[in-house]
């Protein structure tokens, strides 16, 4: 006997905590989260920058999987010539 399980696609990504287009000012302390509920199997939820994986806190509650992304905005100021 072969038991199969529904496959249920899960909620399309939520973002929180950034609005595009806006900037954040150096030095800044910016919590982004990336939430998606329900789904068989589950989402895997991934952030990138500049095409490379950055590290996440992942939370999750019954069926609803939240990336947590914390960066701190930076200047970056180009060296004299010397």
């Amino acid at each position: 006997m072969l038991l199969l399980s529904p496959t249920e696609p899960p909620s399309h990504p939520i973002i929180q905590g950034y609005t595009e287009a806006t900037s954040i000012a150096a030095g800044t302390v910016q919590k982004i989260s990336c939430i998606s509920s329900g789904g068989n199997p589950l989402a895997t939820l991934t952030w990138y920058k500049n095409d490379k994986k950055v590290s996440t806190t992942l939370f999750c509650t019954i069926a609803v999987f939240s990336h947590v992304l914390q960066i701190i905005a930076a200047v970056y100021l180009p060296l004299p010539f010397i």
